[in-house]
């Protein structure tokens, strides 16, 4: 009798421990997250960039990582950008930095924000910190210039009074661009040429490198900007991401026998237009940010690509011209093609600009474009001066004035087409940049 006693006890000592096991197994799978920089309430500025390093565990793989910065009543801050780097792992050590790049951010205290998902659960954590800002100013504008063969780049005062000479290049123009929040200028000269980053108040060189003499081909090709740092291309079809201090970070190829031409950024990937060496073919190239990789590609024939520029999420506007006429379309990213938004068959198309939500402003041979793509409509905000060859649209949203460049004129406008101030260049120009205090 004792022993069938001792049996049922035991016998319910292994139920309850197996319910127990059971029970155990059943608990949420939830990711763990210990965030340790940035500190709690560290101090930034606008054009720093956020360090983040957080400790990331999960018992199930994980599927992907979001990293952001939201505001005190945790509205996104900034576009969340996505890492994969633990994609299928059980986690690691989150390196990643976000550049505070949004001009016109409030001071005030905001969060970090690193959102783990992994195949059960998801997990939020959030790490407080404070934004100081200061008033933005319009420095001045940047004129690409060309004499014989040499490239020269001038900078004016705001007011067009005063110009100086910055950098002056023996080559073909490959391209510029300009960092704002590091100070920092690039200069692309193709045949014979180099390609320079250089601080743009000290003067600096930061990174440097020569063109090839040697076969005799333009060894650069073009520049660009993804994420506010530059892209170098190559004839050979290569191209290099570079931080601010010059440093090589991700590497890329065009497809074979292609080299990049133009690089655009669209937001959450971008892409590049390239050329075929040994023929008249070109093509759209769409990449990840992540790897650089291409995702995949359209054939272009002969459109003559202006801009590639953000809509939402992956999708983009392309603005292109297509037998001397202009060309609005939308690249719809899983669909893997472009569709014709707006039957727009106007003018030539010669800049394009994304100035914030659907809208956008165009040049053309005759006018500034105003396009909405919400309501579908373009509107022309004002007539231009066809006969003195428009090449550059430049938006300065602190006056709302507009900027346009021609091939020996510089004017801004207001938005009813009112000029301001105008000044004649003795020189051919190329391109224009609006250079600000950050």
């Amino acid at each position: 009798m004792h022993r069938s006693i001792k049996h049922i006890y035991l016998g319910l000592i292994l139920l309850v421990g197996l319910l127990a096991a059971c029970h155990k197994e059943e608990e949420p799978d939830i990711p763990q997250v210990d965030i340790y920089r940035p500190y709690i309430n560290q101090l930034f500025r606008v054009g720093d960039t956020i360090n983040i390093t957080a400790e990331i565990r999960s018992i199930s793989p994980i599927q992907n990582i979001i990293v952001g910065i939201v505001d005190s009543k945790l509205v996104p801050l900034v576009k969340n950008r996505s890492y994969t780097g633990f994609n299928g792992k059980n986690g690691g050590t989150l390196q990643y930095g976000i550049i505070l790049d949004d001009a016109f951010m409030d001071a005030g205290n905001y969060n970090v924000c690193v959102i783990v998902n992994n195949e059960k659960e998801r997990k939020y954590k959030y790490r407080k910190i404070r934004i100081l800002t200061e008033n933005k100013k319009l420095l001045g504008a940047v004129v690409v210039t060309k004499t014989a063969n040499h490239v020269q780049l001038w900078k004016y005062y705001a007011d067009l009074s005063h110009k100086t000479l910055v950098k002056s290049m023996q080559a073909d123009y490959g391209g510029s661009v300009y960092l704002p929040f590091h100070n920092r200028m690039v200069l692309s000269g193709r045949i014979q040429g180099e390609c320079t980053m250089w601080d743009f108040i000290s003067g600096d060189t930061v990174y440097q490198a020569q063109a090839q003499a040697n076969p005799p081909f333009p060894y650069f090709t073009s520049i660009g900007l993804v994420d506010r740092y530059p892209v170098v291309a190559y004839y050979s079809g290569d191209f290099d991401l570079l931080n601010y201090s010059g440093s090589k970070y991700m590497k890329g190829d065009a497809m074979q026998d292609y080299y990049v031409q133009k690089v655009f950024d669209v937001g959450d990937n971008f892409v590049t237009v390239e050329k075929h060496k040994y023929s008249t073919k070109s093509r759209l190239v769409c990449r990840l940010k992540s790897t650089a990789a291409s995702y995949s590609f359209i054939n272009l024939n002969d459109d003559e690509v202006v801009a590639a520029l953000p809509f939402d999420g992956k999708d983009f506007m392309l603005f292109r011209n297509r037998n001397g006429s202009g060309r609005i379309d939308k690249f719809v990213w899983n669909q893997n093609g472009t569709t014709q938004v707006f039957p727009y068959n106007g003018d030539r198309i010669m800049d394009a600009l994304w100035i914030g939500g659907d809208q956008y402003y165009l040049l053309t041979e005759n006018a500034v474009l105003w396009y909405r793509y919400g309501v579908s409509s373009v509107t022309k905000l004002f007539d231009i001066k066809k006969s003195l060859q428009p090449l550059s649209l430049r938006y300065d949203p602190l006056s709302g004035r507009i900027w346009i460049l021609y091939k020996n004129y510089l004017a801004f406008y207001d938005k009813n087409g009112t000029e301001i101030l105008s000044r004649y260049l003795t020189e051919d120009c190329l391109d224009l940049h609006l250079i600000y205090n950050r």
